[in-house]
């Protein structure tokens, strides 16, 4: 088991936490929580020699020592085989997905074909627009996965006019900036409008979304190596690690709420849309 930095109490997430604080299951590699209450990444725990079997990933819910706060749901890595476990990949996914980055107009030539995982970066200019405060250290803004291209799911779809429909970090992006762009949300079926969450935009509102993406967001990536058999774990350790603030699935932080009620905001106007060509 990895030598922590900071202890870290940490709890199987299965409800009934009550009673469970106070006691300490593990001792793993968590930094704390720094005065602007934002989560610092953290370094999962070492699960043992690469031989061991494969079993499957745990939740569990991280508490900052002392203060017994829940900060985020994390999984436990797990052994993915006899090249190395999935932290030592969290590890080489994280450097990889610090340096370089590429403006989006570069990115095409550099972004390889195949399946990985790419990290979204903004400078602290963008964190503000997007109304996140003074980001907390220089952790991305956005974590995600390929399971077939990194062309196809970030050039193609996230940062592509017309795919807000299809693409959940460019929602939450339309969402931050709704009322900075106008922007409004739409249907992504018009022609059989339902599921309001998945909402979309306009034509004249995702070319001024894909205006700002191109002037503000840098990309990172990393391709995933033949000896990788999960990189959907490979994931979720390096969001886990890192917290970025746009990332809802696998990752609780104080962002989280401001995220979700600027999406839900979105999806109602999706909904109103609905409604008023229906009573038309």
């Amino acid at each position: 088991m990895g030598r922590d930095l900071c202890a870290a109490l940490v709890l199987p997430h299965d409800g009934d936490q009550k009673k469970r604080e106070g006691r300490q299951l593990h001792r793993t590699s968590m930094l704390g929580v720094p005065a602007c209450q934002h989560r610092r990444p953290n370094t999962a725990p070492n699960t043992g020699p690469a031989s061991t079997a494969l079993s499957p990933p745990k939740q569990y819910r991280c508490l900052d020592h002392g203060r017994g706060h829940p900060l985020a749901t994390v999984v436990k890595p797990t052994v993915i085989g006899e090249h190395g476990s999935v932290i030592s990949q969290v590890d080489t996914a994280c450097n990889a997905l610090t340096r370089p980055r590429h403006r989006l107009a570069d990115a095409r030539s550099v972004v390889p074909d195949q399946a990985g995982l790419y990290a979204i970066y903004g400078m602290r200019e963008t964190w503000h627009q997007l109304g996140l405060g003074d980001p907390a250290d220089d952790r991305p803004l956005y974590v995600g996965k390929a399971e077939q291209s990194l062309v196809t799911r970030d050039l193609n779809t996230h940062f592509r006019p017309g795919r807000t429909g299809q693409s959940t970090v460019r929602r939450t992006f339309a969402a931050l900036l709704r009322d900075q762009l106008g922007l409004r949300g739409i249907p992504r079926n018009q022609q059989n409008p339902e599921r309001p969450a998945n909402f979309a935009l306009n034509r004249e509102h995702d070319a001024a979304l894909q205006d700002w993406i191109d002037a503000r967001i840098e990309l990172a990536v990393w391709a995933k190596p033949v000896d990788c058999t999960n990189l959907g774990a490979v994931e979720v350790g390096v969001i886990g690690r890192w917290v970025p603030p746009l990332n809802l699935k696998d990752n609780t932080s104080t962002w989280s709420a401001t995220v979700s009620a600027a999406r839900r905001v979105m999806a109602e106007d999706a909904r109103a849309w609905i409604v008023s060509r229906r009573s038309s």
